[in-house]
């Protein structure tokens, strides 16, 4: 891959990365979760102790190199931005940005581009 993530998430349930932003503590948590009798595979952030948001929800599987790869501030808002690869194939990568300044109400973080590479 020509990426190094800074986390990969294990290939089992409940994989959570906790991570100190300007003295706050979050968690990004990826899991599977059984919505409308489909299994889904998500990925979610928040605040510790805080609201759960969905950044990735997913009915085909993301254990093939599904990995954090960032985790700063590149809107200068001084809250967390983060980019992450959410892939199903292991020859392919699917990276998502997140920035908290495009974020709506009661929301953490905004996906604002993504990008599917694909090949060997």
């Amino acid at each position: 891959k020509d990426y190094a993530p800074l986390v990969t998430f294990e290939d089992y349930n409940n994989t959570i990365v906790k991570f100190n932003f300007n003295n706050k503590e979050y968690k990004v948590l990826k899991k599977i979760k059984i919505l409308n009798g489909i299994k889904n595979w998500i990925i979610s952030f928040s605040e510790e102790n805080g609201k759960e948001q969905y950044l990735i929800k997913e009915d085909y599987n993301l254990d093939a190199g599904t990995g954090l790869c960032f985790i700063g501030d590149i809107d200068r808002d001084n809250r967390p931005d983060i980019l992450l690869n959410a892939t199903g194939h292991y020859s392919s990568q699917r990276l998502h940005l997140f920035l908290s300044s495009f974020a709506k109400k009661n929301e953490y973080l905004s996906l604002v581009g993504k990008v599917e590479l694909s090949g060997d």
